[in-house]
C-alpha cells in the first residue's frame, strides 16, 4: 500500500517505515514515532495524531525501532505490545533507557488487543525501565482516546 500524502513525503519498503513530509535521512524530528506491524491501524493513529496537530512517523517493523528513535527523538511513542523479532516488552524497557539521553520525558501508549494484563505487565516494565508517563491502550482503540492523548489532555 503506497500513500504519499505530500510532496515531501519519503516512503522506504525496505525498512517497513513511512515519514509523511519529512527526509529522515536529513535528521528530521516528529512529535510521534508509532511501532505497530498492523499498517491500517498505524495510519489510523498516525491520522489522529496529524488531526492534533502533531507530526508522525510510522515504523512497521520493530528491528528499526531504536534506529528510528535516536533519528525522529520522539516526544510520545504509541507501541504495539505484540510485534514480531523484537516485542514491545523489549522495546519500551530500551526506551526508558533512552529516555535518560533525550532533553525531555517521552509519553509512551502502549496498544494491546490482548487484553488488560498484558497492557498491565507492559507498563509494568515501561515504568520499572523509569518512563513515567504511560498509557495503556486497548484495541480497538477510539478515536476520542488518542485525541486526547495527543492534545496532552491525558496522561500516563
Amino acid at each position: 500500500m503506497e500513500r504519499v500524502r505530500s510532496p515531501g513525503a519519503a516512503i522506504c519498503r525496505s525498512h517497513h517505515f513511512w515519514l509523511w513530509g519529512m527526509d529522515l535521512a536529513a535528521g528530521a524530528k516528529a512529535d510521534v514515532l508509532i511501532v505497530d506491524d498492523n499498517a491500517a491501524f498505524a495510519e489510523f493513529v498516525r491520522d489522529a495524531a496529524e488531526y492534533c496537530g502533531r507530526s508522525a512517523v510510522v515504523i512497521t517493523n520493530s528491528t528499526n525501532f531504536m534506529e528510528q528513535c535516536r533519528v525522529v527523538r520522539p516526544r510520545t511513542v504509541v507501541l504495539d505490545i505484540e510485534m514480531p523479532d523484537i516485542n514491545g516488552f523489549q522495546l519500551a524497557q530500551w526506551l526508558g533507557e533512552f529516555e535518560a539521553e533525550l532533553a525531555e520525558p517521552v509519553q509512551l501508549v502502549i496498544v494491546s488487543g490482548k487484553g488488560i494484563d498484558v497492557l498491565r505487565l507492559g507498563g509494568s516494565v515501561a515504568e520499572i525501565s523509569g518512563l513515567q508517563n504511560v498509557n495503556l491502550l486497548t484495541k480497538p482503540i477510539e478515536l476520542a482516546s488518542l485525541i486526547q492523548i495527543f492534545r496532552g489532555e491525558r496522561t500516563g
